[in-house]
C-alpha cells in the first residue's frame, strides 16, 4: 500500500508537481516517496511523504553501508529540502497573486528550477548569453555536433547544477523565456576567446581533432558563435517577476 489519497493530493499540491530535490517540474513523472521506509516503521502520512522525480527518487535506493560512495541523503535532509521547496512555492505563490501577476506568469514561475532563476536574474539585465558550438564538417554530408550550445554563464552566476545547463536552457525556450540564434550579433575577441579557453570547450574541441585525425570522412573542426536571448515575453516576466536584489555572489559582469 502507498500513501492514502488525501496525502497525495496535499504532497503534490504543496509541491505544485516539482521534485523536492533538483525543483525541476515532472508533471506526471512524479513518485512519492517514504522519508522513513515502511520496513523501518515508517507510516503513510504527509509528514514522511516527499515528492520526487524519477531520477532523485532513484537515487535515494543506492546507499549501501557496506560500499558507501558519496554522500547519501538521511532522512532530517529530506525533511529540510522537503520543507524548504515547500515554504519557497507557498511564498512565490502569495508575492505573485499579491503583484496581480498574469496567470501565465504565475504557471511559468512553477516550472522553473531555482537554478533557471539565477539564470534569468543575469539574463533580466544583460538579455544576450553568448555561446560556442563544436562541430565536425563531414563535407557534403553536413556537420557532426561535439559540443551544442556551451555557455559559462551557468558557473558564473552560481548555479549549483551546471551539469544540467542544456536542460536549463531547453526548459525556458520551451516555456516560452529564451529564444536560440546563430546570426545577428558580432561578438568581441574578448568573448570569444573567453568561451574557447573554457576547459570544456578546450577537452571537446581535442576530441574532435581526434575524431578527425582518425576519420577519413571528417575534413575539419568547426566552432560556431551563438547565444540565447530573452523573448518579449521573457522580458516581461523577468521584469514583473525576478528579483533586481543582490545576493552574495553576483556578479555584474564577466
Amino acid at each position: 500500500m502507498g500513501f492514502p489519497e488525501s496525502v497525495e493530493v496535499a504532497a503534490l499540491a504543496a509541491c505544485e508537481r516539482c521534485c523536492c530535490i533538483c525543483h525541476k517540474f515532472c508533471g506526471l513523472k512524479m513518485e512519492l516517496h517514504h522519508i522513513k521506509q515502511k520496513a523501518d516503521g515508517g507510516e503513510d502520512t504527509f509528514e514522511n511523504c516527499i515528492p520526487l522525480c524519477f531520477d532523485c527518487h532513484a537515487d535515494m535506493g543506492k546507499a549501501d553501508p557496506r560500499h558507501p560512495k558519496g554522500k547519501h541523503y538521511t532522512a532530517k535532509e529530506l525533511i529540510q529540502h522537503r520543507n524548504n521547496w515547500y515554504e519557497k512555492v507557498s511564498v512565490t505563490k502569495n508575492e505573485l497573486k499579491q503583484k496581480s501577476v498574469h496567470p501565465g506568469f504565475t504557471e511559468v514561475s512553477k516550472q522553473l528550477s531555482s537554478d533557471e532563476t539565477k539564470l534569468l536574474k543575469y539574463m533580466k539585465s544583460h538579455v544576450i548569453v553568448p555561446t560556442i558550438s563544436i562541430r565536425i564538417n563531414i563535407g557534403a554530408s553536413g556537420y557532426g555536433k561535439v559540443l551544442d550550445d556551451f555557455t559559462d554563464i551557468p558557473e558564473f552566476v552560481g548555479c549549483e547544477n551546471t551539469a544540467n545547463s542544456e536542460l536549463y536552457f531547453n526548459n525556458m525556450i520551451r516555456l516560452g523565456l529564451l529564444e536560440k540564434h546563430y546570426s545577428g550579433l558580432d561578438f568581441s575577441d574578448k568573448e570569444r576567446e573567453r568561451l574557447k579557453k573554457h576547459p570544456v570547450v578546450q577537452a571537446n574541441y581535442k576530441k574532435a581533432q581526434d575524431s578527425v585525425e582518425k576519420v577519413k570522412q571528417f575534413i575539419c573542426v568547426d566552432e560556431r558563435m551563438g547565444y540565447f536571448m530573452l523573448t518579449p515575453f521573457g522580458k516581461d516576466f523577468c521584469k514583473v517577476c525576478i528579483d533586481d536584489k543582490k545576493e552574495d555572489g553576483d556578479h555584474d559582469q564577466l
